[in-house]
């Protein structure tokens, strides 16, 4: 089943600023200043309560694969168990990107680069994940959407709607796995993007009436 998702114009929008980044680094190091600015826009909801929002939601890498790559073809490969992957993952680019920016902290250049190279690997191996597991399989072990976790440890509440026949399309149109069947998932993993309720047949009935 292919997911259906709110291909709206402001997550077109954010979508081509990833492909702009990438194209733009190779001609100016200070594109890679989109990098931080993301971070901080995503800490900064993750610090108002909102846990992983900015991920389901206004992240440009993963409006990119949510639109323009929503088509993209996928091997559907069984996801394996990340809690302890995402931490490595995170510890090993985070203090990759520190020793880097240690090297040379006041030239503006420099660092600019390192941010673009930050966003390179990882948008690669963004696709490499969403062509064997799924379209968001990154967003499972993205060091930002890691951190965001940590924020707001609390339950997320999905509505179930009245008379659901357990088809358990929202648990496969899930990005990252989830079983929002369930009704109560951990918000921490949560990205709150909405999928889950827009593929509901019910839902859909309830908001036709």
């Amino acid at each position: 089943m292919s997911r259906k998702i709110n291909v709206n114009k402001y997550r077109l929008a954010l979508g081509v600023l990833v492909p702009l980044v990438i194209i733009g680094g190779f001609f100016s190091p200070y594109f890679g200043y989109a990098v931080p600015f993301t971070m901080i826009g995503a800490m900064a909801m993750a610090f108002s309560g909102r846990g992983r929002r900015f991920c389901g939601n206004y992240c440009p890498r993963g409006s990119f694969l949510d639109t323009w790559l929503r088509h993209l073809p996928s091997f559907k490969l069984k996801l394996p168990p990340v809690n302890k992957v995402r931490w490595y993952v995170t510890a090993g680019l985070m203090g990759l990107m520190v020793w880097r920016i240690a090297k040379n902290p006041t030239d503006l250049a420099y660092l600019g680069g390192v941010f673009w190279m930050m966003c390179l690997v990882t948008t690669g191996a963004a696709l490499i994940l969403a062509v064997l597991y799924r379209q968001r399989a990154w967003c499972m072990i993205c060091p930002i959407g890691t951190v965001s976790t940590v924020l707001k440890k609390t339950t997320h509440t999905i509505p179930v709607p009245e008379g659901c026949t357990s088809c358990k399309l929202c648990d496969k149109a899930c990005p990252i796995a989830l079983k929002p069947s369930e009704g109560i998932i951990c918000s921490t993993e949560c990205l709150q993007c909405g999928v889950c309720t827009a593929v509901c047949p019910k839902t859909r009935k309830k908001k036709a009436a």
